[in-house]
């Protein structure tokens, strides 16, 4: 009987890790998703729809930014004259069922007024967390770099 109940929390214990891995790599995938979902939106001109990527009460906080809560709405329509955001995502890590931090590269593409490509490069964390089952940004802080 003993051996029994030692076996039966082996394979508990095997089975719940092999679980938690699934959910994890899930939730990864639906991460990634939402970054690039959030470049095709900006890309396709919906720069309003990128706000809608944040929750209600974020923050956006950068070199000179500090933007919170409903100014993100207006935050977004400033870069109308990018012309191709690219986001990299570098690494997602899942802390809870709810809450995943991510590190990327952001790349936006965009002329001067001299009519020069030029790009802008920063390197991003995002906390992302779930709101009514839908993952939403809950912190925005980057930094350029140089690219």
């Amino acid at each position: 009987m003993k051996l029994y109940f030692i076996f039966s929390i082996v394979l508990s214990s095997v089975y719940y890790s092999s679980y938690a891995q699934s959910n994890s790599t899930v939730t990864h995938n639906l991460i990634e998703d939402r970054l690039q979902l959030m470049a095709e939106e900006f890309n396709q001109g919906n720069l309003n729809e990128v706000a809608d990527f944040y929750t209600s009460d974020a923050a956006v906080i950068g070199p000179k930014t500090s933007v919170k809560g409903e100014e993100i709405k207006s935050y977004w329509p400033k870069f109308g004259g990018v012309d191709n955001w690219k986001l990299e995502s570098l690494s997602v890590e899942v802390l809870s069922a709810d809450v995943v931090n991510q590190i990327g590269i952001s790349r936006m593409y965009y002329k001067n007024a001299e009519g020069k490509n030029m790009t802008s490069a920063s390197k991003f964390t995002l906390i992302w967390v779930k709101v009514n089952g839908e993952w939403r940004i809950k912190q925005d802080f980057f930094f350029p770099i140089s690219d």
